[in-house]
């Protein structure tokens, strides 16, 4: 109940997130001088193109932090400092090798693969959508492993304050 409850809170508040997240991006679009419609669009590019496409590479990413949990685990609790240490790091580099090469491939080729997946949207705007998103997987990526990590340290309320914090800012 310790971890399974901060983690069910986490994607709960996510899920409000992103209600608040569209109210205030779709008004901000407006107040600049966008009509509704092309602000929906634009909305409509970024989370059926954008958002899916860096959640990809996290869905790729995260079975890794996942594997190394019970190593987390076990080493927090024999109070090993070193192996928790060096299982932190191999969990790091092996995710970053995946996020970072996918994360670089999906920004260059946005345009191919946006035509290939999506072919009805708007390419330029998807693509330029895509290519401003990308850059946070150097950030998302260590996020997915430090979460787990601190999970498996029986810290699980950490990640949940955490998210409070960003989405009220």
């Amino acid at each position: 109940l310790s971890v399974s409850l901060p983690i069910t809170l986490s994607a709960a508040l996510m899920s409000l997130t992103n209600v608040v997240d569209l109210g205030m991006i779709m008004r901000c679009l407006i107040n600049i001088g966008y009509s509704e419609r092309d602000a929906a669009a634009m909305y409509g590019n970024y989370t059926t193109v954008a958002v899916p496409l860096l959640n990809l590479i996290i869905a790729l990413t995260a079975p890794v932090s996942t594997v190394f949990f019970t190593v987390f685990s076990r080493a927090f609790v024999s109070q090993d400092k070193i192996t928790l240490r060096g299982a932190a790091d191999n969990c790091m580099l092996m995710s970053n090798f995946i996020a970072f090469p996918l994360g670089m491939g999906i920004t260059i080729f946005s345009p191919q693969i946006i035509s290939m997946l999506f072919p009805d949207m708007n390419i330029s705007l998807a693509t330029s959508l895509v290519q401003m998103l990308m850059p946070t997987i150097l950030f998302l990526s260590p996020l997915t492993v430090l979460n787990t990590i601190l999970e498996a340290c029986g810290c699980a309320h950490i990640p949940l304050i955490s998210m409070c914090a960003g989405s009220c800012i």
